[in-house]
């Protein structure tokens, strides 16, 4: 006599389910993958610094091969005691900030990291003919008993219009994270504005600003890279592997014996 509610698949109802889980296992990967392009990967170098009003090398900037471009930091801090924003010294491909003890009754404060395409030989189509939908911006870490008020992701195309901008917020500390600029979120400076070319810019500018900061604060971040690329939705993973384990239950099922 069989024993009761004994479970068995058939070899081909086994086969079908282990496909089915990998299948499963692919959709999750494949999802979680974004086509981009890298804008920048900060492996030239760059370094500027502020503290407080003496600020000898606040700005600077230097040519990148990839798509003709020139990128401009600038550690703007007279609301700050000290700054610092360089690329591939502090940490080699990265870009490192620091910003600490703020000044009483001062003005602007923060880091901009901007990217000029020449306008005679190359503008940009961020867009790749369409393909593309956000900017990301990935970080290895940042940490602070403060945190920028905003980031502002700022554009300009060939015919100057250049108020056309993205707004964000971080959180206060993190691992790895990835803040994400996506077009749809770009605004005009008016209702009338045309809209902004994205097939041809000619300037990209991510500003990081600070604005009231308590006496002693601070904030520091790494930024790996800022690339390109397109929003792609993220199935569940809950609903996935529900649905794998009903399919299982399923097949189980019907591969049972009395």
């Amino acid at each position: 006599m069989n024993a009761p509610c004994q479970f068995r698949l058939s070899a081909s109802r086994l086969m079908l389910t282990q496909l089915w889980c990998s299948v499963l296992l692919s959709i999750v990967i494949v999802a979680s993958v974004h086509a981009a392009f890298v804008l920048d990967d900060f492996d030239v170098s760059q370094d500027v610094f502020c503290n407080g009003f003496d600020c000898p090398n606040f700005e600077s900037s230097v040519p990148l091969g990839q798509f003709n471009m020139t990128r401009y930091l600038a550690a703007r801090s007279p609301r700050f005691d000290y700054s610092r924003l360089d690329a591939n010294v502090s940490l080699p491909s990265t870009l490192s900030a620091e910003i600490r003890d703020p000044l009483p009754n001062t003005g602007f404060g923060g880091f901009s990291i901007a990217y000029y395409f020449d306008e005679k030989t190359h503008t940009l189509d961020i867009t790749e003919n369409g393909m593309n939908s956000a900017v990301f911006l990935d970080f290895s870490s940042f940490d602070g008993s403060n945190v920028p008020s905003f980031v502002r992701f700022l554009v300009r195309d060939e015919s100057d219009r250049s108020s056309y901008a993205a707004f964000l917020t971080l959180p206060q500390t993190s691992g790895p994270y990835t803040e994400v600029f996506q077009f749809g979120d770009i605004l005009p400076p008016s209702t009338q504005a045309p809209p902004v070319d994205l097939t041809r810019l000619m300037m990209i500018d991510v500003l990081f600003y600070f604005g009231d900061n308590p006496v002693g604060s601070y904030w520091n971040g790494t930024l790996d890279r800022i690339r390109v690329g397109s929003v792609v939705p993220e199935p569940h993973l809950g609903a996935l592997l529900s649905l794998a384990l009903f399919w299982i239950y399923r097949t189980g099922r019907l591969g049972t014996r009395g």
